[in-house]
């Protein structure tokens, strides 16, 4: 008990030496920090985290971060190994590339300074990005890094095949990197490249990386704001425009600009809202799931294929929504705390529509077209998340509210 006290002791100890010598990077670099504190982990397992030094007010600026000492696409392009390597390669297109590209830097740079423990060195030359990339996670709790045993208690849920996803193109991606880290042997070494190596960086980029109009930016320091919801996540619908107001990048001058998004006193740790996101896209990136999400929802797909009718009555629907311009199909994420979304209402309706109903259909735009067919909407609600959670072995109790919910709106429309 007294080694494994000291053991731990001994690593926190080693964490802050890190943040030591990060913060005085940064600082180098012309990064002000003056206005946070840096912690390590100190048991909330939130990871290296920013406590504020001074009351901070809302909108403030935080920290102004030159551009020099972040990753993102240009820099991968500039760089003076990596920007020849990847002249005329394939790269995967949109969020994928960026994905790509910072990931190959992530890993080149990790490998230069021994940080994947694999004793592979490129060249004599230390990485600028040392006292960077020694904080950095070496490992993740995202379910990507799960191991088969630890994957099973996912079995019956949405998670499983996203999990599922994210392994296969995660491997697509990396047997693209392959292809480009095979060509050039002396510029990477095998031991530092490989599919767990690919997963490290991508999912350093996943849960680091801000995505500022189309492209990802890997910033250190602004990767250290841990995630809390706001008061006003609930009922906010601006969420990007928050975002983007509190993430600023300005490539003419070079920097990228940091604000608070809420008030923070003296000591408060520094936290922000992430956006519209469900608890599944934090346990899928970030490997944890919040205790409290306005935003969480449940994914679920609808269809005309899924009504309790014969097959005649549904081929008959599915042919008045297409004659009406109207879709046979809809996914949308159902949230707990607000009404369901005014776009799968419309779908909801129109598939309740009989067929012999095709006068009714004009009322779609109006909202609520009888008091049959709201019945009929909030019944196959109904069912649709009882079979759904009949997959589970256990139930929660807000998946028993959703249900009581629904519940309560099909009585009320009866009556």
């Amino acid at each position: 008990m007294v080694a494994a006290k000291q053991f731990l002791e001994e690593g926190s100890a080693k964490r802050n030496e890190d943040l030591i010598e990060f913060s005085k990077w940064l600082r180098r670099n012309g990064v002000d920090d003056s206005k946070v504190k840096l912690r390590a982990d100190g048991g909330h397992g939130m990871g290296n985290s920013l406590y504020a030094r001074q009351m901070i007010k809302e909108d403030e600026l935080l920290f102004r971060i030159p551009l020099k000492i972040a990753f993102y696409s240009d820099a991968v392009r500039r760089h003076p190994t990596l920007g020849s390597v990847i002249k005329g390669a394939r790269i995967p297109q949109g969020m994928q590339g960026e994905t790509f590209l910072l990931s190959l830097m992530l890993m080149y740079e990790a490998c230069q300074v021994g940080h994947m423990e694999t004793g592979c060195k490129l060249s004599n030359e230390t990485s600028f990005w040392l006292p960077y990339i020694k904080i950095l996670p070496k490992t993740f709790s995202a379910p990507i890094f799960w191991n088969e045993v630890e994957r099973q208690e996912l079995k019956g849920s949405q998670v499983m095949e996203m999990l599922n996803d994210d392994l296969a193109q995660a491997r697509r991606e990396w047997e693209m990197m392959k292809i480009v880290v095979d060509k050039h042997p002396n510029v990477f070494c095998s031991s530092c490249f490989n599919f767990e190596r690919y997963k490290w960086a991508a999912w350093n980029i996943h849960s680091r990386a801000l995505t500022l109009q189309g492209v990802k930016y890997l910033i250190p320091l602004a990767d250290m704001v841990n995630y809390e919801p706001d008061d006003a996540d609930v009922s906010r619908q601006d969420h990007q425009d928050v975002f983007m107001k509190h993430h600023q990048v300005d490539r003419t001058k070079g920097h990228a600009e940091i604000f608070a998004d809420r008030k923070f006193v003296k000591d408060r740790m520094i936290v922000e809202s992430y956006g519209d996101n469900a608890n599944y896209m934090y346990l899928q990136f970030f490997g944890f799931i919040p205790d409290v999400n306005p935003t969480d929802c449940r994914h679920l797909q609808f269809s005309v294929d899924d009504l309790n009718v014969t097959q005649q009555e549904k081929q008959a629907r599915s042919r008045l929504l297409q004659s009406r311009g109207l879709r046979t199909s809809f996914s949308s994420c159902i949230r707990l705390v607000s009404r369901l979304p005014p776009p799968l209402l419309h779908f909801l309706r129109s598939i309740h529509l009989h067929s012999h109903e095709e006068e009714q259909a004009s009322r779609l735009q109006q909202g609520v077209v009888s008091t049959a067919n709201e019945i009929a909407v909030y019944s196959f609600l109904k069912r649709k998340m009882r079979l759904l959670l009949s997959s589970f072995t256990e139930s929660s109790t807000r998946d028993a509210t959703i249900l009581k919910g629904l519940s309560a709106r099909e009585t009320v429309e009866k009556h």
